[in-house]
């Protein structure tokens, strides 16, 4: 599934840069925040509205990608 950059949650758009300082860190209280989002199914697509979940690990740059497979036409863009 393609990597996305920005969600919608509760109307507001965020950033998974949101997620870091200025070098290169989690600050983790916006983490879990978004990772309570995510598991609450509180994340969204700007584009088609599907639910997003948060992928924030320690090995791999942030992102958020699609929970399920649907036609958003971000996906087939990426």
């Amino acid at each position: 599934m393609p990597e996305l950059m920005t969600a919608l949650y509760h109307s507001r758009s965020i950033c998974v840069f949101d997620l870091l300082d200025q070098n290169g860190q989690y600050v983790e209280e916006v983490r879990s925040e978004y990772r309570k989002a995510s598991q609450a199914n509180e994340l969204v697509c700007p584009e088609c509205q599907g639910t997003l979940e948060l992928c924030a690990g320690v090995i791999v740059a942030p992102y958020f990608r699609h929970k399920s497979i649907n036609d958003c036409p971000i996906s087939r863009e990426l």
